[in-house]
């Protein structure tokens, strides 16, 4: 438990010593974070870095906000599947329909997958913004204004521990 304390004191220490403006870090945060919404079959961390490359962002923040939400990948895919399905009119008991279906594989249904493709990147898209921008405006906030407070608490921590 000690090590797993230390190791977590120790990488949010090097998080809020990252270099680069609160934009430029919150920003690469969330574009890394927002990576997790779609399947990237393990290039995950590659398009995170290549994206906040490509946006002039911190590329560390843009790789730990993947490496971050890496694990609810599996949420976010149904949440993606539940927002899709909210905004085209359709019923959250048509998402477990059509996971059924495709997954029998027995007859595959073009017009399910269809279905399913839309509700799915519908979804991830709304999700992407508005997740997106949470977590942006939440990491600005920290940097911008606690950063200095958050990492004197954070290094006294070993004291108390």
């Amino acid at each position: 438990m000690k090590k797993f304390r230390r190791a977590i004191r120790y990488y949010l220490l090097k998080f809020l010593r990252l270099q680069g403006t609160p934009a430029k870090v919150a920003f690469g945060f969330a574009l890394g974070a927002c990576v997790n919404f779609y399947p990237t079959f393990g290039v995950g961390v590659i398009v995170a870095g290549l994206l906040a490359s490509a946006f002039r962002v911190s590329i560390a923040a843009g790789l730990l906000g993947d490496l971050t939400f890496k694990s609810l990948f599996p949420v976010f895919f149904y949440f993606n599947l539940v927002v899709g399905d909210s905004l085209l009119g359709q019923r959250h008991r048509h998402i477990i329909f059509s996971l059924e279906k495709l997954m029998s594989f027995k007859h595959p249904d073009f017009a399910v997958l269809r279905l399913f493709g839309k509700a799915f990147l519908v979804g991830a898209l709304v999700n992407t913004l508005l997740f997106g921008l949470l977590a942006a405006g939440v990491v600005y906030l920290i940097f911008a204004k606690y950063r200095p407070y958050l990492v004197r608490y954070v290094f006294h921590l070993k004291k108390k521990g």
